[in-house]
């Protein structure tokens, strides 16, 4: 039986990152739940020492295959994000409220690294309730993973494809994620496709809230307050409504764009592995 490049190149790479990735994520863990029981000091020398630790992951530990160097990448990010925001967020943490009695300290701090949106407290980054939903996004998961496996039999070389490749692996990763740790009444992670008519409509109501928290208290408000402090006006410090409306404004800095170098793809010698370059804007 032949086993495919791509599984034998993930067997050998992968182990070490996700050791390391696990060893930063167990680290964060202790730093939110020192902060639970209130010793705000070890809460920020472990969150400053899992930052490090995610940081150090791609140069310990570099991966050759360039798709798994971006998930590596993308793992770091997002973990890097989510130790910030809480950080940002340290006076005011939301605040559980999907039961009358609070679970406890241990199980409050799965909660908070674990939900993307806070879908357990208040505030939460919740768009629309399960209830009002639509759509079986098990379904949905079904449909853009044939799709993508569709998009596998077009020939390389055609940037316009790949990109939109890799916002349906974002979206396949993002899903299935989310559809192994949801809780019963947790909302879709991303809207209907079909529903989207325009690009600001893809952006702030289609695509995924994962980042609404960490660009509002890492960007939004310090830019704001900023701005604010160097007496610019009031409305242009807050932002023009219409880009505040439905998170647009705290979306877009966020929006992950693949650029590929079509010369550099599947040189030969080099097999399944592309490259291509991680943009960010």
């Amino acid at each position: 039986m032949n086993v495919p490049p791509l599984l034998l190149a993930a067997a050998d790479q992968w182990p070490k990152p996700l050791a390391l990735i696990f060893f930063s994520s167990t680290i964060l863990y202790l730093a939110v739940l020192a902060e639970l029981k209130g010793f705000r000091k070890s809460y920020i020398f472990l969150t400053l020492t899992s930052i490090a630790a995610f940081c150090a992951n791609p140069i310990l530990v570099p991966m050759q295959c360039a798709y798994f160097r971006f998930y590596q990448r993308e793992i770091v990010d997002i973990s890097i994000m989510k130790a910030l925001d809480l950080f940002a967020r340290r006076d005011a943490w939301p605040r559980y409220t999907a039961s009358k009695t609070p679970p406890s300290a241990r199980k409050l701090a799965k909660l908070m690294l674990s939900e993307w949106r806070h879908e357990s407290f208040t505030p939460n980054r919740i768009r629309v309730s399960r209830d009002a939903e639509r759509f079986s996004e098990p379904l949905q998961l079904a449909i853009h993973a044939g799709i993508f496996a569709a998009l596998q039999a077009v020939p390389a070389g055609y940037p316009t494809v790949l990109a939109f490749e890799m916002l349906l692996l974002t979206y396949l990763t993002f899903t299935a994620y989310q559809l192994c740790s949801r809780h019963a009444t947790s909302p879709a992670l991303f809207g209907a496709f079909f529903r989207a008519d325009s690009l600001a409509g893809f952006w702030s109501d289609t695509w995924h809230s994962v980042f609404t928290s960490p660009c509002e208290s890492l960007a939004y408000k310090p830019t704001r307050n900023l701005a604010l402090a160097l007496r610019a006006p009031s409305h242009l410090a807050r932002g023009h409504r219409s880009l505040r409306s439905r998170d647009y404004c705290l979306q877009t800095p966020v929006v992950y764009l693949i650029g590929f170098d079509v010369s550099e793809t599947f040189r030969p010698g080099r097999g399944f592995e592309p490259s291509w370059t991680h943009v960010r804007t």
